[in-house]
């Protein structure tokens, strides 16, 4: 896997003296490339780099002068130093999780890591996707803002009926409403016996269960879901900068 933070911090020096895109243009390219072919490897995520890399190659041949990338940088700016802080929290997480003493342990932990995913750098990032393709619409600013606070289900709606349903699909792969609502709720415990962790998920204020019992062990939660999760907002982190980068440079022009 191409380390993109160190690659990143290695082109800011250059990208923030240069005096055309053209200049960093080489290594921009040698960057992309190398990040292209260690995901090809996988086949889900190649699709997502596909998706994803179609998405906002949308944004951009859209894009107008009214809705200009400079005018929302610093949204896209705080996503990216949102995400850092979050992946601390997530790496001190799966450090308590590889301390844990016990199977039971372990799994709390893992499962706090999913949330932490879906709560944190997943959520962000799949609202900064909907930011680009809601732009690419023209829609104004002001009507996003009002939807701001949709639930993702709604949100994942909209990017269908922006993108299609099988894209849609890709981008949404790892998040699971009900497991998120069974770890959120603590409605899941570990089985000893099958060495695995049982969620369920319940409808609010009736105490019928909607989902479950479903059983996952720490590989499944963590390749099936969690990885999932942060395929998609490192990837689509790594594409809004090299959006940043390409702005930042063309302004000096």
């Amino acid at each position: 896997m191409v380390n993109t933070a160190s690659a990143m911090n290695s082109l800011s020096a250059e990208i923030q003296g240069a005096h055309s895109f053209a200049s960093v243009r080489p290594q921009l390219k040698q960057l992309y490339e190398g990040f292209e072919r260690d995901w090809s490897a996988d086949q889900y995520k190649h699709r997502l780099f596909q998706v994803l890399q179609k998405c906002t190659r949308f944004y951009l041949q859209r894009r107008t002068k009214r809705y200009s990338f400079t005018a929302y940088l610093r949204t896209f700016e705080r996503h990216l130093v949102a995400r850092r802080g979050a992946e601390d929290n997530i790496k001190r997480m799966i450090s308590f999780a590889r301390q844990a003493s016990t199977d039971d342990e372990r799994m709390i932990w893992l499962s706090l890591v999913y949330l932490l995913a879906v709560e944190g750098v997943y959520d962000q990032s799949v609202r900064m996707l909907y930011m680009l393709l809601f732009f690419a619409k023209n829609q104004i600013f002001v009507q996003f803002r009002r939807r701001h606070d949709q639930t993702l289900d709604t949100i994942r709606t909209n990017i269908e009926g922006l993108i299609g349903k099988r894209r849609s699909n890709v981008v949404f792969s790892g998040w699971h409403r009900n497991l998120r609502n069974s770890i959120a709720h603590a409605n899941f415990s570990y089985d000893s016996t099958t060495r695995k962790t049982c969620y369920e998920d319940f409808k609010p204020g009736t105490g019928i269960k909607s989902w479950g019992p479903r059983y996952f062990g720490s590989t499944d939660l963590m390749e099936r879901y969690y990885q999932r999760l942060e395929d998609v907002s490192s990837y689509l982190s790594f594409l809004l900068w090299l959006m940043i980068a390409r702005d930042a440079v063309s302004r000096t022009l």
